[in-house]
């Protein structure tokens, strides 16, 4: 019971990175084709900048602003770029692809939903409390500690062997051929009985370590809740935020592309406007990411089995129907039945 609980913690924290992988390389893949296109453009402008520098067309502080403002977006983007595309890379490792196979993920259109859970901090805290494996781990430790105290003082009894057997001889001459063995014996170690205060002791002395393993563990439990649900919320005024900031964003790119086709803006502010579009895209997509684990993190915190099904043998449709409804069915309260406490009993 303590390895299934072992196990639970592992699948968990696999739900958790394979949620935060996916997502950022659904970003990476959603933005890599715009991203090299837009590269490639900025390269063009900003050599045709350092030309415009080099024959004096323009004054040189104007050409070397618009160098750095290119410079640090693509850097930027870069930097950007990387992190998402390592995502791709360990989302491989966690489906247990062989390295450097190629795979193609499917992109969902953007949804603005928000993940949440539908709990008060309470109920989570008693659902963490009742739920968590580290917790539960210690209360079977607790379990076997109170029958190993059972078997420690069992052993100090005296011992009882009895003996039975059937005998048989051959020798004509016997009176009795074939007779039976019966016998009892008491054996008694009496220095067990100096052992007495010490075995109690440390028995005694196991229980203090594990009532105060628990209630460190428990306070840590309630601290890690309290902070996933802190940074879920935080997540959810990022995310917000970096919505407006891409819309915003969107808008300006729209009327710098109208005026450039009214020939009233240059080249120049097309291609920075597009690229911090692209940044503000990014962006948008790592904090959407960033929700997906904060989400996860939170259902860790409290407990709640990411995989409902068991056995490991069902299909991939299957399983995949089966984590839909489970994590559909997670904003319902109802899902407090689905505690397992009746194992603990």
């Amino acid at each position: 019971m303590i390895a299934e609980e072992g196990k639970r913690k592992v699948v968990n924290r696999i739900v958790q990175d394979v949620r935060t992988a996916y997502w950022r390389a659904v970003s990476n893949d959603r933005l890599i084709m715009k991203l090299e296109d837009l590269m490639v453009r900025v390269k063009q402008a900003i050599a045709e900048s350092k030309e415009v520098e080099k024959r004096k067309l323009d004054r040189p502080l104007t050409a070397l602003t618009y160098q750095r403002e290119l410079i640090s977006i693509k850097r930027e983007l870069e930097q950007l770029q990387k992190n998402l595309s390592l995502a791709k890379i360990q989302l491989a490792a966690l489906m247990n692809l062989r390295p450097g196979e190629k795979y193609e993920l499917e992109i969902p259109d953007r949804d603005n939903a928000i993940r949440d859970v539908d709990f008060s901090p309470q109920m989570m805290e008693q659902m963490a409390l009742e739920n968590r494996s580290e917790i539960r781990e210690l209360l079977y430790k607790k379990r076997i500690n109170a029958k190993e105290t059972k078997l420690a003082l069992l052993n100090l009894l005296p011992g009882l062997d009895l003996d039975f057997s059937g005998n048989y001889n051959s020798n004509s001459f016997l009176f009795n051929n074939d007779w039976l063995n019966y016998g009892a014996r008491i054996s008694w170690n009496l220095l067990n009985v100096l052992k007495i205060p010490s075995t109690r002791r440390t028995i005694k002395a196991k229980n203090i370590v594990l009532d105060a393993e628990r209630l460190a563990l428990s306070m840590a439990v309630l601290t890690q809740v309290h902070v996933s649900i802190a940074q879920h919320e935080h997540a959810k005024r990022e995310y917000l935020t970096a919505g407006e900031y891409f819309e915003t964003q969107r808008k300006i790119l729209n009327q710098i592309e109208s005026a450039r086709q009214a020939e009233s803006v240059n080249e120049q502010s097309l291609i920075r406007e597009q690229m911090n579009t692209l940044v503000a895209e990014v962006k948008f997509d790592v904090a959407f990411a960033d929700i997906e684990n904060s989400y996860a993190s939170l259902l860790g915190a409290i407990g709640i089995d990411p995989v409902p099904v068991q056995g490991g043998e069902e299909s991939i449709q299957a399983l995949s129907e089966a984590l839909e409804k489970h994590f559909s069915s997670i904003s319902n309260e109802d899902v407090n039945m689905s505690l397992r406490i009746d194992a603990l009993k």
